[in-house]
Formats: structure tokens, sequence, C-alpha cells
């Protein structure tokens, strides 16, 4: 008999996860029904022995707001040569890291890494508990403030107008160190879209930017507000300025949400835009390139500290996805 193509996927998804328990050294990460089991809280002794001269820790002392980002260095400890890590959030402290991790092809499941400090080196990663177990490819996962809420990417089977392509899915859980609910789709109020993908959770409103692909049209950037487990549509000033008719997605905003920094392709390949404005009442500045992050491997912003100082990326070098972090000088 030919297997189905759910199993065919959860099949891959168990390798993927199989491989990343031998790489990241995460024992018997998922059970035989698919659920995970209980994450390696701690960070491990062989993850503290990469901050060496390669890791990226960051610097807490502070920067200028108007220098130009440093040369962006891999995150020590989470980088895999032959498969990728890409789409990186983190807490409002910094101390935790989520990501997607999978072959380039995909499938992508869902992981998570703590630290100590902001310039300490990320535990040893461990799948994201409850959220092992989908029938599709898993991305962008954005957590809310407090921990209690999150949303993400995701190529579940669901009733989508087009179910082939990446929508925007829902979960949460009682308390930040416990076990995410089984994800449900959350945006049937949105259901005549092509695709739906990139949410960043802005404040603890339940504000969140995100990227959309209308149909017959190009992927731009909007915003939303995800409430009753639904998103709709928010009142607040436009954003289309920032869009254009290339690809822009990948929305990144400090907490306050006067900075934004974004991926777009417009120039033919992809560079990271940003923009700012005084007060989130106001439309944002018509948006300029970041030239120093923009020669790299298709850079896409993933995460920015509240001071404007760190942003986290994925870059593509030699093929594969990693993560990275870009500073600005003092």
């Amino acid at each position: 008999m030919k297997p189905s193509p759910r199993r065919v996927l959860l099949a891959a998804v168990a390798i993927a996860l199989a491989v990343v328990a031998c790489w990241y050294d995460v024992p018997d990460v998922v059970t035989d029904s698919g659920a995970p089991e209980a994450a390696a809280d701690a960070p491990s002794s062989d993850a503290a022995a990469d901050a060496d001269a390669g890791a990226a820790d960051a610097d807490d002392g502070g920067c200028n707001p108007d220098a130009p980002f440093g040369a962006p260095v891999v995150i020590a400890g989470l980088a895999n040569p032959t498969y990728d890590e890409r789409y990186p959030r983190l807490s409002p402290d910094e101390l935790t890291i989520y990501f997607a991790f999978g072959p380039p092809a995909g499938p992508f499941v869902l992981f998570t890494a703590s630290r100590s400090s902001i310039g300490a080196a990320f535990g040893t990663p461990a799948p994201i508990a409850g959220l092992t177990g989908g029938s599709g490819s898993d991305n962008n996962i954005t957590v809310s403030p407090n921990g209690l809420v999150a949303l993400m990417s995701s190529t579940r089977t669901q009733t989508s107008v087009n179910p082939n392509v990446s929508q925007i899915w829902s979960t949460s859980r009682n308390a930040p160190d416990a076990s995410f609910a089984a994800p449900v789709w959350s945006n049937t109020t949105f259901g005549t879209q092509n695709g739906d993908f990139d949410p960043y959770f802005v404040g603890s409103s339940g504000l969140f930017y995100y990227a959309h692909l209308p149909m017959n049209g190009s992927i731009d950037l909007s915003y939303a507000v995800f409430s009753g487990g639904n998103y709709t549509g928010a009142t607040g000033p436009s954003i289309a300025n920032l869009n254009s008719t290339a690809e822009d997605r990948s929305p990144t905003l400090t907490p306050d949400e006067l900075t934004i920094y974004f991926s777009s392709s417009r120039g033919g390949t992809g560079h990271v835009w940003m923009s700012n404005r005084p007060s989130n009442a106001v439309q944002f500045q018509a948006p300029w390139m970041v030239s120093e992050l923009s020669s790299l491997g298709n850079p896409r912003p993933g995460w920015i500290s509240a001071n404007n100082c760190r942003l986290y990326l994925t870059i593509n070098v030699s093929g594969n996805d990693d993560i990275y972090l870009a500073q600005r000088g003092k």
C-alpha cells in the first residue's frame, strides 16, 4: 500500500528530529506517538563551551542608535553545517530564543534554547513542547511578551481556499514553562488570501505584523490584532508606503512600534530595509536600505532589541540558513 502524504511528512519530521537530537545531543526528543518529551531546562556545559572566539555574544552595554551595524556573527551553539536554522524570535529579556530547524527542503520543526544572561551562550536547543506533531512545516513562531500565546506560520492541513500555502496558526499554554496546546488555524477571517506568514507580536495588546499574499498580488506587510482565537484587522495609520511591487516580508519591530526592519526583494535581490516614526499614531517614513546588512546572503530580520542595538537575522551562507547577530556600535 502506498503511504499517505501525511505519513510521509510525519516520517520526514521524525527523521529531522532524530538528526537534530544527535547534533544538539538532545536524547529522545520525540516519543513514538509524536509527543515531545520534557525539554532540557538548563544550558549544558557543552553549549557553554561554544562561547569561544566565534561566538556571537551580545553586548548589553548600550549603543548609538544612529551608528551602523557591525558585521553579523553566527550564533554559537545553534549552527548546523547541513541543516537550516532560521527565523529567530526572542523573549523580551533576550534570554530565550525560538527558531525553525530542518533540512533546506523542509519540513521544519520549531525549537527553543535559553541562556543565563544576554552575554552568555545559549544552552542546548530542544523542540518546543507541544508543537512537534504537525502535518506540515512550521516556521516563524512569535510568542507574546507574557509567554502564553504564540502565532506561527505553518503548512499544516487546514480548510483554506489554498491549503498548500503557509497560513498563520495559534496556540497557547498556561505558563511560560508549560507545553503549548495543539495549534489551530487562525486566519478564518482572511480566508480568501493566498497565504499569510511571518507573524511578529508587538507589545501586549495582541497587535502583530505579518506578511500576506493576496490572490494575484505581491507579498506585502500588514498588521492585525489577535484576539479570541482569531485575528482581525487593526485600526491605525496605513503602512502602505513600506510596501513595493516586490516581495516585502519578515517585519521586525521594536516594542514601541516606532522602528521597523523588514526584508525586500526590491532592487532584484533580498536586502534589509528599515523605517521609523515619531509616534505609532502616524505613518512610517519612506523606508531605506540598511546598506551594511544588505550585501549578505538573503538576510531576513528576525528580532530587534528594545534599545535598537541588536538585530538577530537569518542569513544564507553556502546554501544553508543560519542565525546571526548584528550589533550597533557605541
